[in-house]
């Protein structure tokens, strides 16, 4: 998880949450084009 494409940049704040991973993707602009992302977790996955 915590993957940044295209461009490969820096995943940063990288969180689990109970029912999705989130975290943000710093680029090579300086962190101005920073992206946040999330990846819902499958409902089978049930985190203590």
């Amino acid at each position: 998880h915590y993957e940044c494409a295209p461009g490969g940049g820096t995943s940063e704040n990288n969180t689990s949450g109970p029912s999705r991973w989130t975290w943000i993707c710093r680029g090579s602009g300086g962190g101005t084009d920073s992206l946040l992302c999330s990846q819902n977790k499958t409902p089978i996955f049930i985190e203590d």
